[in-house]
Formats: C-alpha cells, sequence, structure tokens
C-alpha cells in the first residue's frame, strides 16, 4: 500500500487536478513475499513450490482526487490463484521459451504463452492476476469519490 501511495503522490506532484491512481503488487506464498527471481534456478526453484497449490496477489491501490479537497481512498485486493500440478519438464520448457520471467513476481505471466496454462482456477480479480491493475476495484473507488455515475439508458 505504501508504494502505491508513494507512486500516486509522485505523478499528483505534476497536476493540479484529476484523479491519480497508484498501484503496487507483491506475491504471497506460505507467509512469504515472491519477488522477481534473480535467476532461472530460483524461477524453477519457485515454480516447483507453487505447481499444485495456491498462491496469492496482493495488490495496494491508492487514489486520490486532487480536485475535491485532495481526498483520498486506499484499498487492497488478494486474488488468489490456483496452480495445476506441473511437470519439471514442463518448467524448464517454459523458462527457456520466456526469458522475461525474472521481470514477474511470481516467476510466470499468466498472459504470456505458455505460462496461461499453469493456473486452473482464480478467486478474486481476475484483472488483479493478469494485470496487477483490479479495475473493479478501480471502478468502485472512483464510484466512491462521485466521479464515476453510470446512467442506463434501457430502450
Amino acid at each position: 500500500m505504501t508504494l502505491a501511495e508513494l507512486k500516486a503522490e509522485a505523478v499528483a506532484k505534476k497536476y493540479s487536478e484529476g484523479v491519480i491512481v497508484g498501484f503496487d503488487s507483491v506475491g504471497w506464498f506460505n507467509g512469504l513475499i515472491l519477488e522477481k527471481p534473480n535467476s532461472t534456478e530460483e524461477a524453477f526453484s519457485r515454480l516447483r513450490c507453487l505447481s499444485g497449490k495456491n498462491h496469492e496477489l496482493i495488490t495496494g491501490v491508492y487514489m486520490r482526487d486532487l480536485r475535491n479537497g485532495n481526498s483520498a481512498i486506499r484499498k487492497v485486493v488478494t486474488t488468489v490463484a490456483s496452480m495445476r500440478e506441473l511437470t519439471d519438464q514442463e518448467i524448464i520448457f517454459y523458462l527457456n521459451q520466456y526469458p522475461d520471467f525474472k521481470n514477474r513476481a511470481m516467476g510466470y505471466d499468466p498472459l504470456e504463452g505458455f505460462s496461461m496454462s499453469f493456473i486452473d482456477r482464480i478467486e478474486g480479480s481476475y484483472n488483479n492476476l493478469l494485470r496487477g491493475v483490479p479495475i473493479e476495484c478501480v471502478v468502485e473507488m472512483l464510484h466512491e469519490l462521485g466521479e464515476f455515475n453510470l446512467v442506463v439508458n434501457k430502450a
């Protein structure tokens, strides 16, 4: 949450009006924060540990309305992902085909290539897991600020 707020506040310094949103996400498994893996070996070990188990992506969302007295809203969104059982061969194939795994906190990208098949069930925000941006939460927060009112015309 602190990093989401710091990101938003850094942007807010450049503007005098509007709504600023900051995000920061972290992977979580068995009481440990999942940092970006530093090596292929670390990524392999991580994916072996996650195989067949649940892990979480936790995203802090900080929204600041610069026009309405600088009001701010903070929310934390947790998405639980269930990973199917992976074979060592699948993990090696993935790591060899997708070197960008080092840029992913959990060691894989659920939107990219073969790793799209790793997750078999999601509880919570689909967008949070896929993009680290829980759009559903952002829309709710905009409603709270009175900024995003939809009018539906049924014809």
